[in-house]
């Protein structure tokens, strides 16, 4: 007895698919304020002053005031969509440089996410940020420290905060 394969009781399987896509707008990202650490009298071996991303505080430590113009951390804003999953890279330090002179301070940077942004993780590790409003802040602090020897005059430099989608 043989068998024919393809004989009148054989189907051939069939299921549809659904194609699928959401395009989202780019993420804008805008400085609003810039890091300041304001002005400082140095004095005997130096110290460092600190602004705090998260709560804008400033603390100098070692021979160092702070007079005149109140240091502040830098703000961000950016627009991405609700919902968005997002990695904020920050340069680590910024080398600023003395206007008209060679000589340089380095400050060592950190971010702090404030509204519109929520912590994303897995396993509890932090793996971005999700946006739960349209708009969301950014907040951009750190360290410098400044030796008792520094060259006095005005000092600036640039760093970038990027934000892509996951």
């Amino acid at each position: 007895m043989a068998t024919v394969a393809g004989g009148p009781g054989a189907q051939a399987a069939e299921q549809s698919g659904t194609g699928k896509v959401e395009v989202l707008e780019p993420a804008v990202l805008t400085n609003t304020a810039d890091l300041d650490f304001g002005t400082i009298v140095r004095s005997g071996s130096g110290g460092a002053i600190t602004v705090n991303a998260a709560s804008n505080q400033v603390a100098t430590f070692g021979e160092l005031t702070s007079v005149r113009e109140p240091a502040h951390r830098a703000v961000f804003t950016a627009n991405a969509p609700i919902g968005a999953l997002m990695v904020l890279t920050l340069d680590p330090t910024v080398t600023m440089q003395r206007s008209g002179g060679t000589e340089t301070l380095t400050a060592t940077l950190t971010h702090s996410i404030g509204d519109g942004l929520l912590a994303a993780r897995v396993f509890n590790l932090l793996i971005g940020v999700r946006a739960v409003k349209r708009e969301q802040t950014i907040y951009v602090g750190g360290t410098l420290m400044i030796p008792g020897n520094q060259a006095e005059g005005e000092y600036s430099g640039e760093f970038r905060l990027t934000m892509n989608y996951v």
